[in-house]
């Protein structure tokens, strides 16, 4: 199945990581036509073929088990899980799972508390951060912030109005009240600044690279894979 838009809160899209990591979530929205690549006798509707996870917008229970689930690259193709108790982490606004043995590559796996009989539970947060080895994972909160926001965005906004390349979406506490433009039309220079030196990562590195010298850049990742650069205001 191939994704048609995402869609991702300025606050993600503006800033450089770290500072961006309370809204590393996105929704992706595959159309239930024209995009399944497979076999024949599979419904070429995704939540058909693998029946979907509900999402939970609500605070979980701190200090009780929680799983995170996803592809660690140092175990692929196995599919990993770990099961921490909850905490939660304000430095970085969200949660994090002390002992998780996940790593990188498992990012955007789900995590679930609370377990049905079926053994299908709601996702409260996704993998998003760690040391790059065995020790924790961290993840941001889906609950308070513009998470159902984006999720309402991604089940309404038409896809012409992504134009190809996602919707970026300005979250002011008011859903309906709150706008957003398509990838193509967001300048990425709204958020946070940062210098050249020293580089943050390989993205800042290419921005920085195609200005040249120590310009003040921002950067961000389209859903595509696609490094958008720009001048800071």
């Amino acid at each position: 199945w191939t994704p048609s838009f995402a869609v991702v809160d300025n606050e993600w899209a503006s800033k450089s990581w770290s500072s961006n990591i309370p809204a590393d979530y996105a929704f992706l929205v595959v159309n239930d036509v024209n995009n399944h690549r497979g076999p024949s006798d599979v419904s070429d509707v995704l939540d058909e073929a693998v029946p979907a996870l509900d999402v939970s917008f609500a605070v979980p229970t701190y200090g009780t088990l929680a799983h995170g689930l996803g592809y660690s690259g140092n175990r692929d193709p196995d599919f990993r899980y770990c099961a921490q108790d909850l905490d939660y982490y304000p430095n970085r606004g969200g949660y994090i799972l002390n002992g998780c043995g996940l790593t990188g590559g498992s990012s955007g796996g789900p995590w679930i508390q609370t377990f049905d009989d079926n053994k299908r539970g709601a996702v409260i947060a996704v993998n998003s951060y760690g040391p790059g080895g065995p020790g924790y994972m961290g993840g941001p909160k889906l609950h308070s912030n513009s998470a159902q926001c984006l999720f309402e965005k991604a089940k309404s906004v038409p896809e012409y109005d992504a134009g190809g390349n996602g919707i970026v979406v300005t979250y002011n506490g008011d859903c309906e009240d709150s706008s957003y433009v398509s990838g193509t039309e967001f300048s990425g220079g709204g958020g946070e600044c940062a210098t050249c030196s020293p580089y943050q990562d390989a993205y800042d590195q290419a921005c920085c690279d195609y200005f040249g010298g120590n310009e003040y850049y921002a950067t961000y990742v389209s859903w595509r894979g696609t490094i958008y650069c720009g001048r800071c205001s």
